[in-house]
Protein backbone atom coordinates (compact mmCIF):
# COMPACT_ATOMS: atom_id res chain seq x y z
CA UNK A 1 0.00 0.00 0.00
CA UNK A 2 1.19 3.36 -0.89
CA UNK A 3 2.02 6.27 1.38
CA UNK A 4 0.61 9.68 1.51
CA UNK A 5 3.38 12.10 0.43
CA UNK A 6 3.01 13.60 3.98
CA UNK A 7 5.16 10.52 5.24
CA UNK A 8 8.12 10.94 3.21
CA UNK A 9 8.64 14.80 3.90
CA UNK A 10 7.87 14.61 7.22
CA UNK A 11 10.27 11.79 8.09
CA UNK A 12 12.69 12.88 5.72
CA UNK A 13 12.15 16.60 7.95
CA UNK A 14 12.22 14.47 11.25
CA UNK A 15 15.38 12.76 10.15
CA UNK A 16 17.14 16.13 9.17
CA UNK A 17 15.93 18.47 12.43
CA UNK A 18 17.39 15.76 14.74
CA UNK A 19 20.76 15.98 13.10
CA UNK A 20 20.77 12.01 12.17
CA UNK A 21 22.08 10.74 8.93
CA UNK A 22 20.74 9.52 6.02
CA UNK A 23 21.02 5.97 7.03
CA UNK A 24 20.16 6.22 10.13
CA UNK A 25 16.63 4.64 11.25
CA UNK A 26 14.25 6.13 14.22
CA UNK A 27 13.19 3.53 16.72
CA UNK A 28 9.52 2.74 16.43
CA UNK A 29 9.01 3.98 19.90
CA UNK A 30 10.27 7.32 18.33
CA UNK A 31 7.59 7.70 15.40
CA UNK A 32 3.94 8.72 16.71
CA UNK A 33 1.65 7.71 13.86
CA UNK A 34 -1.03 10.28 13.00
CA UNK A 35 -4.54 8.75 12.18
CA UNK A 36 -8.03 9.31 12.29
CA UNK A 37 -9.74 6.57 12.73
CA UNK A 38 -12.93 7.68 11.04
CA UNK A 39 -11.17 7.80 7.39
CA UNK A 40 -10.91 4.68 6.04
CA UNK A 41 -7.58 5.51 4.33
CA UNK A 42 -5.96 6.69 7.55
CA UNK A 43 -6.94 3.89 9.39
CA UNK A 44 -5.78 1.59 6.98
CA UNK A 45 -2.20 3.33 6.32
CA UNK A 46 -2.06 3.21 10.72
CA UNK A 47 -2.64 -0.51 10.52
CA UNK A 48 -0.44 -1.45 7.50
CA UNK A 49 2.25 0.96 9.65
CA UNK A 50 1.82 -0.47 12.76
CA UNK A 51 2.01 -4.05 10.93
CA UNK A 52 5.28 -3.31 9.73
CA UNK A 53 7.25 -1.59 12.28
CA UNK A 54 6.10 -3.33 15.93
CA UNK A 55 6.11 -0.61 18.50
CA UNK A 56 5.36 2.38 16.53
CA UNK A 57 3.08 4.58 18.64
CA UNK A 58 0.14 5.92 17.40
CA UNK A 59 -2.50 8.31 17.96
CA UNK A 60 -6.41 8.13 16.71
CA UNK A 61 -8.20 11.60 16.50
CA UNK A 62 -11.05 9.69 15.99
CA UNK A 63 -12.83 12.89 14.74
CA UNK A 64 -15.79 12.27 11.80
CA UNK A 65 -15.33 15.69 10.64
CA UNK A 66 -11.48 15.65 10.00
CA UNK A 67 -10.96 14.86 6.45
CA UNK A 68 -8.22 15.13 3.52
CA UNK A 69 -8.05 18.52 2.18
CA UNK A 70 -7.80 22.47 3.82
CA UNK A 71 -8.61 23.42 7.08
CA UNK A 72 -8.82 26.92 8.88
CA UNK A 73 -6.16 27.28 11.41
CA UNK A 74 -8.72 27.10 13.95
CA UNK A 75 -9.93 23.75 13.17
CA UNK A 76 -5.90 22.73 12.65
CA UNK A 77 -4.74 24.28 16.09
CA UNK A 78 -8.13 22.75 17.96
CA UNK A 79 -8.12 18.95 16.05
CA UNK A 80 -4.59 18.31 15.09
CA UNK A 81 -2.29 20.73 16.65
CA UNK A 82 -3.48 20.64 20.29
CA UNK A 83 -4.64 16.87 20.91
CA UNK A 84 -1.49 15.97 19.62
CA UNK A 85 0.68 18.34 21.78
CA UNK A 86 -1.78 17.03 24.92
CA UNK A 87 -1.01 13.28 24.00
CA UNK A 88 2.88 14.46 23.55
CA UNK A 89 2.77 15.34 27.18
CA UNK A 90 0.28 13.14 28.75
CA UNK A 91 1.89 10.46 27.65
CA UNK A 92 5.51 11.70 28.42
CA UNK A 93 6.28 11.37 24.63
CA UNK A 94 7.41 14.94 24.37
CA UNK A 95 11.34 14.59 24.34
CA UNK A 96 11.15 10.92 23.02
CA UNK A 97 9.36 10.96 20.09
CA UNK A 98 11.35 11.95 17.22
CA UNK A 99 9.46 11.74 13.65
CA UNK A 100 5.62 12.48 13.60
CA UNK A 101 3.70 10.51 10.72
CA UNK A 102 0.58 11.85 8.84
CA UNK A 103 -1.42 9.44 7.13
CA UNK A 104 -3.31 9.49 3.66
CA UNK A 105 -6.93 11.13 4.79
CA UNK A 106 -5.77 13.71 6.82
CA UNK A 107 -5.99 17.07 6.08
CA UNK A 108 -2.33 18.85 4.18
CA UNK A 109 -2.55 22.38 3.69
CA UNK A 110 -3.90 25.30 6.20
CA UNK A 111 -6.19 27.93 4.74
CA UNK A 112 -4.82 31.05 4.32
CA UNK A 113 -6.90 33.85 6.24
CA UNK A 114 -7.64 36.60 4.11
CA UNK A 115 -7.14 34.62 0.20
CA UNK A 116 -9.03 31.07 0.81
CA UNK A 117 -7.66 29.64 -2.54
CA UNK A 118 -3.83 31.34 -2.07
CA UNK A 119 -2.34 28.30 -2.11
CA UNK A 120 -4.04 27.22 -5.29
CA UNK A 121 -2.52 30.51 -7.52
CA UNK A 122 1.20 30.45 -7.26
CA UNK A 123 1.59 33.63 -8.56
CA UNK A 124 -0.62 35.25 -6.34
CA UNK A 125 0.95 33.34 -3.46
CA UNK A 126 4.50 34.68 -3.93
CA UNK A 127 3.17 38.41 -3.81
CA UNK A 128 1.80 37.28 -0.72
CA UNK A 129 4.89 36.48 0.55
CA UNK A 130 6.83 38.57 -0.43
CA UNK A 131 4.65 41.57 1.00
CA UNK A 132 5.20 38.94 4.03
CA UNK A 133 1.36 38.60 4.26
CA UNK A 134 0.79 34.90 3.83
CA UNK A 135 -1.14 33.10 6.46
CA UNK A 136 -1.26 29.56 4.90
CA UNK A 137 1.12 26.78 5.42
CA UNK A 138 1.34 22.39 5.19
CA UNK A 139 -0.34 20.47 7.96
CA UNK A 140 3.31 18.82 8.33
CA UNK A 141 5.54 21.92 8.39
CA UNK A 142 3.25 23.35 10.95
CA UNK A 143 3.64 20.66 13.25
CA UNK A 144 6.78 20.58 13.27
CA UNK A 145 6.79 23.45 15.84
CA UNK A 146 5.82 20.92 18.11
Amino acid sequence: MPFHPVLTRLCFAGLLLQGWSAAATPQPEEVLVVYNSRQADSLAVWQHYASRRPGVLGIDLDDPGLGPGTIDYSVFVSQLRNPIRAHLDSAGLAESVKVLVLTKGLPHRVRDRYANDIGDRAGDASTRIEGGRATYASVDSELTLL
